[in-house]
C-alpha cells in the first residue's frame, strides 16, 4: 500500500498527473490539493487515519507545504516506522525550510520537473537520490492554452500571502518593511506611468485568502480593478497582456505560455527567484 499526502496547489498540481486513481493508493489531502485531486474524481481518506495508514504503508508520496504542514507531518510518521519517502519539489526557493531544516527529515528521492530545480535540489541535497521528471501539468496547459482566444486587454495581478511568508522569514519589520497593500499601491502608482497605464488590473485572489482579504489590498484602487472569477489560470493569463506579481509559479507558468511576466517588489526588497531570463522589472518599466 501506497500512502499520498498533499496540501498545496503548486505540488499537487504536478502529483495529480503523475500519479492516477488505483487501488493500491490511498490519499489524504487539505485543500486547496484536495480540491485539484476532486478533478481526478480521487478523494481524501479520513484525516484522523493518516498516522495508521503510514505506519503500515510501504511508501509515502508527499509534496511540500509553505508554511510546514501535513506533508512534513506525514514525513516524521514515515521516518518513524521506517516508511521510504518520495517527495515533489515544484519550485525554486525554501528547499531546506521545507523540511524544517532538519536532514533526518529528508526524504529518499525528490522528484523535480526542470532543469533549475533539479540543479538546485542536487547542489542542497547532494547525498539524496534527485530525479527529473518531465511536467505533465505544464504540457497539459500549454495544449489547453493554444484552444483559448487571446485578449489582451489586462494586467493580470498574481496575488501573494504575504502572511505566510511573515510567520516564517520574514517577520523583522527591519528585513521587509512591505506588507500586501503597500506592495500593490507602490505597482499600481509606477504602472500608470509605464505603457501599460490603459490596462485594467485583473487580479487573482491566492487560492489561501478571500475576497474581503484581497479587498483589503485593493484599497482605495477598486474601480481600475477587477476580480478574476475563473477558476483556470490559463484563461485569466489568456486575457492579459502582462503578468505581474513577485515569485509566484503563476508567473513562470504564464512565462512558459510565451506572456510577458513583471517583478513587481521594490528594489533591494526580495529578488526574483524565478528562472525567467528575459524578466521585466517594474523599477526599469517607463
Amino acid at each position: 500500500m501506497k500512502v499520498v499526502v498533499c496540501k498545496d496547489a503548486g505540488s499537487a498540481n504536478l502529483m495529480a498527473e503523475d500519479i492516477k486513481k488505483n487501488k493500491d493508493y490511498i490519499f489524504f489531502l487539505k485543500e486547496p490539493a484536495k480540491s485539484i485531486f476532486e478533478k481526478k474524481n480521487i478523494k481524501s481518506h479520513n484525516l484522523k487515519l493518516l498516522k495508521k495508514y503510514i505506519a503500515k504503508s510501504n511508501l509515502l508520496i508527499t509534496g511540500t507545504s509553505w508554511p510546514l504542514d501535513i506533508d512534513y507531518r506525514s514525513i516524521k510518521f514515515a521516518k518513524k516506522y521506517n516508511v521510504k519517502v518520495i517527495t515533489y519539489l515544484d519550485h525554486w526557493v525554501n528547499y531546506i525550510e521545507r523540511f524544517n531544516n532538519n536532514k533526518l527529515m529528508l526524504p529518499n528521492i525528490l522528484i523535480t520537473t526542470d532543469k533549475y530545480s533539479y540543479a538546485l535540489a542536487r547542489k542542497k541535497f547532494p547525498k539524496i537520490k534527485i530525479i527529473k521528471r518531465k511536467n505533465k501539468y505544464l504540457n497539459k496547459l500549454k495544449l489547453e492554452y493554444k484552444k483559448i482566444k487571446k485578449e489582451n486587454k489586462y494586467i493580470l495581478y498574481i496575488d501573494n500571502h504575504l502572511v505566510d511568508i511573515k510567520k516564517n522569514i520574514i517577520n523583522d519589520k527591519k528585513y521587509f518593511k512591505y506588507d500586501e497593500k503597500t506592495i500593490f499601491k507602490n505597482f499600481y502608482f509606477k504602472i500608470k506611468k509605464t505603457k501599460y497605464k490603459s490596462k485594467k488590473i485583473l487580479f487573482r485572489i491566492h487560492p489561501k485568502k478571500t475576497k474581503k482579504n484581497a479587498l483589503q489590498v485593493i484599497k482605495g484602487h477598486e474601480t481600475s480593478c477587477v476580480f478574476s472569477k475563473n477558476t483556470s489560470l490559463i484563461k485569466d493569463i489568456a486575457k492579459s497582456q502582462i503578468v505581474v506579481g513577485w515569485n509566484s509559479m503563476a508567473m513562470y507558468l504564464a512565462h512558459k505560455l510565451k506572456k510577458k511576466v513583471m517583478h513587481i517588489l521594490p528594489k533591494g526588497i526580495k529578488s526574483n527567484v524565478l528562472p525567467i531570463k528575459n524578466i521585466i522589472y517594474l523599477n526599469n518599466e517607463k
